[in-house]
């Protein structure tokens, strides 16, 4: 899948590289640091010729988020507001897609039994899932 879109698509890839270090030679990289609001021009920049945004930067992990939610609310929530808002009148812009964590739902019971579906009610037990 992720070698198909870098094949047929012109893949621009924004992250401040605080964590991992893949890069993917038919991308282009920026690093931005997207909880800045200061950034906001520079993610226009980037967005201004897509029409999609795969939107995936956040702090993993539950556990620290007790101990710092105020970073976790800045990268998690403020940078994803940032980029709905680099991205909002942009012309060619027609899909925001957001991957959340399951964890928005809380300790659920993980039996056969149970599935993720739409409509379920979030119930998150953590700072990290209010913010996702």
């Amino acid at each position: 899948m992720l070698l198909c879109l870098f094949t047929l698509f012109n893949v621009q890839v924004v992250d401040d590289f605080s964590t991992g270090t893949y890069i993917h030679p038919n991308a282009t990289y920026h690093r931005i640091d997207i909880s800045v609001s200061d950034n906001i021009p520079k993610l226009r920049e980037v967005f201004k010729d897509s029409s999609l945004i795969y939107h995936h930067a956040a702090i993993a992990r539950v556990q620290p988020s007790f101990k710092d939610p105020i970073k976790y609310h800045r990268i998690n929530a403020t940078g994803t507001l940032n980029c709905l808002e680099a991205a909002k009148d942009l012309k060619k812009m027609r899909h925001f897609v957001y991957a959340s964590t399951s964890s928005i739902y809380g300790n659920v019971n993980a039996a056969p039994s149970f599935m993720f579906k739409e409509g379920l009610y979030p119930k998150g037990d953590s700072p990290y899932a209010y913010l996702n």
